[in-house]
């Protein structure tokens, strides 16, 4: 279905982001021939996409749906879009391009200057977006270009000049005189004397000209159609069959821009600062600091990041929740048990916090989803090239998003080859893949990055904590082992919590750098020290794992949430300018916050919001249902993703974090709409 008004509202989306993209980003450097050419682009494939969504999706659904609910979405959709676009507050910056051309001659007025004096210093030319190069001037009289100025000798006639967009404000630069002296300074045919003698080093001539008073305007019109046409797709979506990624979007999408840039953090950033110097590490994985890094050099901010996983959960739930609808699972379940997830602060806060842990749970409660594909045919799926190739670019994503990928993978590749010992080929094919892709992006890719590898320090790190443990409860220990210990740091100031191993690994006084080269020594004293104390190892890793099992009380879990402090709310965990609170919707930010704090403030919501292990019990339970009403024993390949997960915690475990065991969350809220499948009966 084609009308001929689809091609116009393409263009003027793609043109409105292109021109937002080139108005917020890439403005500078003005009039940049390779800049403009990438809006451009940008703004194509922008209205290729909007033509094909609403050509093939959006506008088929809106007009299979009764008249009624067509007026009631335009309605919707008009007034929704008003109202955002009078509350939203968002910086707009200045359209330089936009900006008119000032003339600036200076003259020195050096004649009556005595020869033998020290002459002039120009430092440099500020505008309101750049500095103005030494190139760019035109100069008269003998002078001399340094690095950082340019010196004018006495007892001649010189000055310079220059022509172009100042954008609101410029400042002239220069070095102050011992002895009072005035120079000409005209702007636009408006001369001012000014004064260099000065006591400071530097003395500085501000010039302000008008701003332009129509750049709000220029960025509203720009905005109001996008947020018109994102409102339309997604009430209309709501009307289908299969609302499911529509209500997803909806919610997520709302929360993002009320606790905008999200939960943003510095350690990301600093990885990607990492790579961008020259010398990346792997103590966090490579490729989601590439995705990182193509997200804030293209797409102009890290928040990028999280547009595109909260688009990829509700996407993936929506396919899921469809196939499932087909399956017979009615709405009556499926849609509720969305809104449930949509509007779970445990979800909404997730999927806005940027770390590698949000797609690698993506990925995991992908695989099971797949695992489920899987069992439902009886193995029949595995047979397509391309289902195989799905079932390997999810694998090898979980391996390259989080080390943990590695044991929940294999788990899961052991679990499919004893189930379907008959599909061991396609197995075989899709777990060697899998490795092949692994060895190449830690191996050759790496090395062309000059990746350093630090992951050795996350086994040392898990290592020191059980090493701690043995020291503080008094496991006996050779002279040599001790004095080795007590080289680190002196034994009595050794500390131990099994929560988590902070106490030791955040101490400036121990000497990381010294444990970190004797990853072999360490790996022994710890084998040797469990021989002798193997109770307390089993206690420490009880302890330790608390986030698995654990379903009320015992550690405090770190996740994400909303601080108050001093009448303000602070969300983002970040100390760069850029990422720094910054609300499209302010007006938002107290009520909801107030809202967040008190369930975290009520110990059975915390608990029940915050212990992943409830979600883990319920996945268990969900599948031992989905398994009787299969009547079939190998329903239970669709708890191995998670299951080689928590078993590797349970073992390994330091640090009580929510994120670690998030994907334990969104594949417990996948088995319970699983759960509610039936299998036909013949006959019926």
């Amino acid at each position: 279905m084609s009308h001929p008004y689809y091609p116009f509202v393409s263009a003027l989306i793609g043109f409105c982001v292109g021109l937002l993209i080139y108005i917020y980003h890439f403005q500078l450097p003005l009039f940049s021939k390779s800049q403009i050419v990438l809006c451009l682009v940008i703004a194509l494939f922008v209205a290729i996409l909007v033509d094909i969504f609403l050509t093939k999706i959006t506008c088929p659904i809106y007009h299979s749906i009764s008249q009624w609910k067509q007026v009631v979405i335009l309605i919707a959709t008009i007034l929704a879009s008003i109202v955002l676009s009078l509350t939203f507050v968002y910086a707009v910056p200045h359209i330089y391009p936009l900006y008119p051309e000032h003339t600036l001659t200076v003259n020195l007025n050096m004649e009556d200057l005595p020869a033998d004096s020290d002459g002039l210093y120009f430092s440099h030319l500020q505008l309101a977006y750049r500095d103005v190069s030494f190139n760019e001037l035109v100069i008269s009289g003998d002078h001399e270009v340094n690095e950082d100025s340019i010196y004018f000798p006495p007892a001649q006639a010189a000055g310079f000049s220059w022509r172009g967009i100042t954008g609101e404000e410029a400042v002239i630069f220069f070095q102050s005189t011992s002895e009072p002296h005035s120079v000409e300074i005209t702007w636009d045919g408006h001369s001012q004397q000014v004064d260099l003698g000065s006591n400071a080093d530097v003395s500085e001539f501000d010039q302000e000209f008008s701003v332009l008073p129509y750049e709000h305007r220029i960025v509203n019109l720009a905005a109001f159609p996008i947020i018109f046409l994102t409102i339309f797709i997604l009430s209309t979506g709501i009307f289908s069959r299969h609302p499911y990624a529509y209500i997803l979007l909806l919610v997520w999408l709302f929360v993002f821009v009320v606790f905008w840039p999200g939960i943003i953090g510095d350690v990301s950033i600093l990885a990607v600062d990492e790579l961008q110097q020259g010398h990346p590490t792997d103590w966090h994985p490579i490729v989601f600091t590439l995705l990182v890094a193509f997200c804030i050099n293209n797409l102009s901010s890290a928040s990028s990041v999280l547009i595109i996983q909260i688009t990829g959960l509700a996407l993936l739930v929506g396919n899921a929740f469809s196939f499932l609808n087909s399956k017979g699972v009615s709405n009556k379940v499926l849609i509720p048990l969305t809104c449930i997830f949509a509007l779970l602060p445990t979800n909404f806060m997730s999927i806005i916090t940027l770390t590698n842990d949000i797609p690698y749970s993506i990925v995991l409660m992908g695989l099971t989803y797949l695992a489920f594909r899987i069992v439902l045919s009886q193995g029949k799926w595995m047979e397509s090239k391309f289902n195989l190739l799905l079932l390997t670019t999810a694998a090898s994503l979980a391996i390259l998003f989080r080390y943990n990928g590695i044991p929940a993978v294999g788990f899961f590749f052991l679990c499919l080859f004893i189930i379907y010992p008959r599909l061991w080929r396609k197995s075989l094919l899709s777990l060697s893949l899998v490795i092949a892709i692994w060895l190449f992006i830690s191996g050759p890719f790496s090395s062309l990055l000059n990746v350093t590898h630090d992951s050795q320090g996350h086994l040392d790190n898990i290592l020191l904590h059980h090493i701690s443990a043995h020291v503080v409860n008094g496991t006996p220990m050779t002279d040599d082992e001790s004095a080795y210990l007590d080289t680190l740091l002196p034994l009595e100031e050794w500390k131990y919590s099994c929560c988590s191993n902070t106490a030791m690994w955040a101490n400036d006084d121990f000497d990381r750098d010294e444990f970190h080269a004797n990853s072999t020594l360490n790996r022994q004293l710890e084998i040797s020290l469990f021989q002798r104390n193997p109770g307390l190892e089993i206690s420490h890793m009880l302890c330790a794992s608390d986030i698995v099992w654990n379903v009320s009380g015992g550690c405090a879990i770190k996740h994400p949430f909303v601080e108050e402090i001093k009448g303000k709310y602070y969300w983002t965990r970040s100390y760069i300018p850029q990422y720094l609170e910054d609300s499209f919707l302010p007006g938002l930010i107290d009520p909801i916050s107030a809202w967040l704090i008190s369930l975290d403030e009520n110990a059975f919501t915390s608990a029940l919001l915050w212990h992943p292990a409830w979600y883990l019990y319920l996945g268990i339970l969900c599948t031992v249902i989905f398994s009787r009403r299969i009547k079939s024993w190998r329903g239970v390949l669709l708890l191995a993703p998670s299951l080689g997960q928590s078993l590797f915690l349970l073992l390994f475990n330091r640090v009580q974090n929510f994120r670690y065991q998030y994907c334990i969350v969104l594949v417990g809220f996948l088995l319970l709409a699983i759960a509610f499948y039936k299998p036909k009966i013949e006959g019926e």
